[in-house]
């Protein structure tokens, strides 16, 4: 679809053609078969925007110091489906990198649909609301991110899988998981939440706010060990981004730079590489955004905004404000579906996440920044269960299948040709 939408226009940017280009070498050349040529067609199609990025990343590596705002795990995934496609036929290697890309996030997105079902089950403990969310995902406004060469869709894998494992107490097997997201994204790091709720709510469970707390079962060295363990998994985590930071640190932090370029962050003891690159180069920083000449762009993020802010104000009124009612308060915890205890941390995720977008980042990117949170889809889904339960005139499932079909066709027409999309 991808493809046909880009014959409607011609690209408003045309780095594409040039990025395929200079991997084909000088001097006169064959003319490509009708199979070179589809493939090469198929990845003009799709290496748009930052996925021109992850192809140069997994040609050339890091040789400019902007790319390294990409972290690492896609371009050297990028780079290693490649080299299985030695026998594609292309006209250009980049090509050849492209459809490696695009074969390894589609794969990606479709086995998150699978996990994403599996934990859906775990948390919700309802079959049509699984169902439901499930559908939602592979529909998501941010489709377009999820089948071409950009993180949405590894992320997404990586921290479902991570949260799946987790939900089975598998706590070393999800600190692996979350330390390769970490991999993919700066984000990743936060998933540290999910472990330290788990740490939490081991010694004083969130079913039980408010109410008194049963006798204590645990010794002191029981907590101690519990919560050493917890900081080593959180440690781990982070240490690739840390990482990252070092070496970029100790790669640039030497380059001469304009006199204007604040790089007091080198002395910092954690150098904040990835934060320099984000403010110097896509002016990236508290409120930065809040300019009249972007005020499209919130229009563009307005419904992912107001999706996630209902989502996370419905929770907090359904289920957590009701342990300031007594009577309610042992319903509370007999929740199932979305406002179940088990979603709490998502929720807090959620939230966190939406907030920092809007507040530290370009608005228009939460649409698919949020794209890989479960639940996003859950709610969604209760909102279109809960009106078909209900009989009611069903305006809020119109809106989001607007919503979310809406993004996917506009999106993807924008998108395939080089036109500002989120």
């Amino acid at each position: 679809m991808n493809y046909f939408e880009r014959l409607a226009g011609a690209d408003y940017d045309t780095c594409t053609p040039l990025v395929l280009l200079s991997s084909c070498g000088g001097g006169a050349q064959a003319p490509p078969s009708l199979l070179a040529a589809a493939v090469d067609a198929v990845a003009a199609a799709l290496v748009k925007w930052d996925a021109v990025y992850f192809v140069e990343l997994a040609m050339h590596g890091y040789t400019f110091e902007h790319f390294h705002a990409f972290f690492p795990l896609l371009p050297l995934a990028t780079s290693a489906v490649a080299k299985a496609l030695w026998w594609l036929p292309a006209s250009c290697e980049a090509s050849r990198y492209a459809i490696a890309g695009i074969i390894f996030t589609n794969a990606c997105f479709v086995l998150s649909c699978v996990v994403l079902y599996r934990l859906s089950q775990r948390v919700l403990k309802n079959q049509q609301l699984v169902w439901l969310a499930t559908v939602l995902y592979c529909l998501t406004p941010a489709n377009i991110f999820m089948s071409s060469i950009y993180t949405e869709s590894p992320f997404a894998l990586l921290t479902l899988t991570a949260c799946l494992l987790l939900s089975n107490r598998m706590y070393w097997g999800a600190t692996l998981v979350f330390a390769l997201a970490s991999c993919a994204r700066g984000n990743g790091i936060v998933c540290c939440a999910f472990l330290l709720y788990e740490a939490v709510d081991t010694f004083f469970p969130f079913a039980t706010l408010l109410r008194p707390l049963p006798a204590a079962r645990w010794s002191v060295r029981d907590v101690a060990l519990h919560w050493s363990l917890t900081l080593l998994r959180c440690c781990l985590i982070f240490a690739p981004y840390a990482a990252i930071q070092l070496y970029g640190a100790s790669v640039y932090c030497s380059v001469v730079h304009p006199p204007d370029v604040d790089m007091t962050w080198c002395t910092n003891l954690l150098p904040n590489f990835y934060g320099f690159i984000q403010s110097y180069y896509w002016n990236q920083g508290f409120l930065h955004y809040y300019q009249a000449k972007q005020v499209p762009n919130f229009v563009l993020a307005a419904p992912a905004v107001l999706l996630s802010a209902c989502g996370v104000a419905s929770y907090l009124w359904n289920y957590v404000w009701q342990y300031l009612i007594p009577s309610k308060s042992e319903l509370a915890t007999h929740h199932t579906g979305f406002y179940s205890a088990e979603v709490l941390p998502h929720i807090v995720y959620w939230a966190f996440l939406v907030t920092f977008g809007m507040m530290f980042m370009h608005v228009q990117v939460i649409t698919r920044f949020v794209s890989s949170l479960p639940a996003l889809y859950w709610f969604a889904a209760t909102v279109v269960l809960s009106e078909q339960r209900q009989h009611r005139w069903r305006i809020k499932t119109y809106l989001l299948l607007v919503y979310f079909v809406g993004y996917t066709m506009v999106g993807t027409l924008l998108f395939s040709n080089f036109y500002p999309w989120t």
